[in-house]
């Protein structure tokens, strides 16, 4: 079987994956505020790494993952009321300095390989 390092999907496909499964949510709560449409749900996320062959776990702390054996999606925002919210892959991306000091994370979800 093939592990995870044998897939070669895009992040951007990943990101349009992710997009399209909320799609309708994001249009409404873009009648209120037009930023809303960059906001990622947790559930799209678990629905495209199930897709891709990943189980999903919830992790509280993202300094107990170690970077030479973890792969997760990391749910951060900005500070309050900036309507910075990203989705960043640990520990490619700078996860704790991301929005520099302003950085929170809101959900860390760490991907095993199914086939594990």
């Amino acid at each position: 079987m093939l592990g995870p390092m044998a897939y070669d999907v895009r992040r951007e496909e990943i990101s349009k994956q992710i997009q399209n499964y909320g799609m309708l949510r994001r249009e409404l709560l873009s009648y209120f505020n037009k930023e809303a449409v960059g906001i990622t749900w947790p559930s799209e996320v678990k629905k495209v790494a199930n897709k891709h062959g990943f189980d999903v776990i919830k992790v509280d702390d993202i300094n107990s993952l170690d970077p030479n054996e973890n792969v997760a999606i990391v749910l951060i925002h900005g500070k309050f009321f900036s309507r910075e919210y990203h989705w960043l892959v640990y520990p490619f991306d700078d996860v704790k300095d991301f929005y520099g000091e302003k950085t929170v994370i809101d959900a860390i979800y760490l991907l095993k390989w199914k086939g594990e």
